[in-house]
């Protein structure tokens, strides 16, 4: 940018050392060197048919300069490029589900610490969004392995805990005092806010087809109303085994799992019952582990142990040695609550889709169903992960993934050179011409103080004085022709009265 103004800075002397011109052209190649004055002289140059100059390639390479810091920043490309570095990578998941404590007889199991703790914190977990429950990966932290923060863990199936849910607010009849369910099953006062229910027995066919359910856990229903106010809504719902299949990877060391799809079986040989003595076994034509592909019957099929169902639907649905069933019995009304912990549940789900106020929850319809349905559905997403994470690491309860590393890569962009290439090509040519057309000058001029210093010589003291304001004497510039002759042993201005 420097040489080429200093270049437009000598044009503009060269312009009248080789033709007569307006004095105004002074002041185009003064201000050439910025964008408004580089437009200004180049439209100038075109418009009165004198682009066959260095000074139009000069105004054109000042244009182009501008221009040139966006393109140079693009020439050179950043890429990451991720390589297989033979770290380990591995994730847990579950082909064998056997884990439960054993009562003094049989049907008193208790599931183990971390399926009671997945079950509560699951169902009581606060809800930001009551239509994303909180993301596994996050609850699988300890239960994989990347040494390098960056895996990929591929495709793997493992035995997993399906919900599906249905409204059946439509089924509620309501009186005065009382909003039921046709079979009596749960009921809710004026004055009640929320009760729920649970059994081990499938639901009703016209409610949730058996095409719909594998082997089942329990048997979910909930209704919540609000001192009156609202219309009494209810949902139903159940849990049951399934296989689901991953695609998973580890990125920043942060497990990202994405469900491509479930299977169960759902014919009447797999239909459970409480308390059955036999295992529950699910079979798959095809399944993935390690991201490879079985068609194995034996390595297909997974189990889950008939004492450990017992246990998980004791806890659940039933009760165990005289303590209440984790799902059943709970009601909450106004002011008070049929069991202590009920309360604080009762506002994580139904405080945090709207607030409660005296009991009203006139503005709370929709949230309040996905609230019921989310905490069970967030209850089956941490049962799933506790699933996976109690199991052995034998070679099938493990996936094995690949390790990567990311290494920056830098590419040249050769169609990004092409702009700063012909514009550094423009500089050059105009440079050269410039210091061509110089060769025999006395000096290179850059500045305007040669005009301040080099008076013209025809014009007397009168003609001064009446040029006072600026816009006078760019009027006169505009039609006074000038020309830059030696005198003596310097340069000095002279009229010309004809061009």
């Amino acid at each position: 940018m420097y040489a080429l103004a200093s270049c437009l800075g000598q044009l503009k002397w060269l312009w009248f050392r080789r033709r007569v011109a307006y004095l105004i052209w002074l002041d185009r190649f003064s201000q050439a060197s910025t964008a408004v004055g580089a437009v200004q002289l180049l439209f100038h140059l075109v418009y009165g048919g004198l682009w066959r100059s260095w000074a139009c390639l000069g105004a054109l390479g000042i244009l182009g300069l501008l221009g040139t810091g966006l393109f140079v920043q693009n020439i050179v490309a950043q890429s990451t490029m991720t390589t297989i570095s033979g770290g380990s990578a591995q994730i847990r998941v579950s082909r064998y589900y056997n884990l439960s404590y054993d009562g003094e007889h049989f049907g008193e199991e208790t599931p183990v610490a971390n399926m009671i703790a997945s079950v509560t914190n699951g169902f009581a977990q606060p809800f930001v969004d009551l239509g994303s429950p909180m993301v596994p990966g996050e609850l699988m932290r300890g239960a994989y392995e990347c040494e390098t923060s960056n895996c990929s863990m591929g495709l793997y199936s493992s035995l997993s805990v399906c919900p599906v849910c249905k409204d059946i607010s439509h089924k509620i009849q309501t009186s005065d005092d009382f909003a039921t369910l046709p079979d009596g099953s749960l009921s809710l006062s004026t004055n009640g806010l929320f009760n729920i229910t649970s059994d081990t027995h499938y639901p009703d066919p016209t409610v949730l087809s058996p095409a719909e359910i594998g082997p089942l856990i329990v048997h979910y229903r909930a209704m919540a109303w609000g001192n009156g106010n609202i219309t009494p809504i209810a949902v139903e719902c159940v849990a049951y085994w399934c296989i689901s299949t991953y695609q998973g990877n580890v990125v920043s060391n942060s497990l990202e799992e994405k469900v491509l799809y479930t299977h169960t079986d759902n014919t009447t040989s797999a239909r459970t019952s409480y308390r059955q003595t036999s295992d529950i076994i699910i079979r798959q034509e095809q399944c993935w582990l390690s991201n490879k592909l079985y068609i194995d019957q034996q390595i297909c099929a997974f189990v889950v142990v008939a004492k450990a169902q017992r246990a998980i639907q004791n806890f659940l649905a039933v009760g165990v040695l005289g303590s209440p069933a984790f799902l059943s019995g709970w009601q909450v009304w106004f002011g008070n609550s049929t069991r202590s912990k009920t309360t604080s549940v009762a506002a994580q789900i139904l405080g945090d889709p709207c607030s409660i106020v005296d009991g009203d929850l006139s503005l709370c319809n929709k949230p309040l169903y996905a609230g019921l349905e989310a905490a069970f559905t967030n209850m089956t997403t941490f049962m799933t992960q506790a699933v996976r994470i109690g199991i052995s690491n034998d070679a099938f309860n493990i996936a094995h993934g690949n390790a990567s590393t990311t290494a920056y890569v830098f590419e040249i962009r050769w169609a990004w050179i092409a702009y700063p290439a012909s514009t550094l090509l423009i500089v050059t040519a105009v440079v050269a011409g410039t210091v061509l057309q110089s060769r025999g000058e006395k000096s290179w001029k850059l500045s305007i103080l040669p005009a301040v210093y080099h008076g013209i010589r025809d014009l007397n003291d009168e003609d001064y004085k009446r040029l006072v304001t600026p816009a006078q004497m760019r009027y006169e510039a505009e039609t006074m022709s000038v020309k830059l002759d030696l005198w003596g042993e310097g340069l000095l201005w002279r009229t010309v009265k004809d061009r």
